[in-house]
């Protein structure tokens, strides 16, 4: 099975499309195995760091703080 990820922003993507698919995929009993692969060079950094969004320059208001 092949889920093509429509939103812009990885941790959109990840929350709105991959983890829903996981889900169901998990709760299937025919399923033993889920395999991921990501692209590690694009977002890989981003995602593991502590930075917030404005250190690293991409916060969407003066106001965002998310990591």
């Amino acid at each position: 099975m092949t889920l093509e990820l429509a939103h812009g922003c990885v941790s959109c993507t990840l929350r709105e499309d991959l983890l829903p698919l996981l889900r169901r995929l998990a709760g299937m009993p025919e399923v033993a195995r889920i395999v991921l692969r990501l692209d590690e060079s694009s977002w890989l950094a981003d995602a593991m760091g502590d930075d917030t969004l404005a250190e690293r320059g991409r916060q969407a208001s003066p106001e965002d703080e998310r990591r």
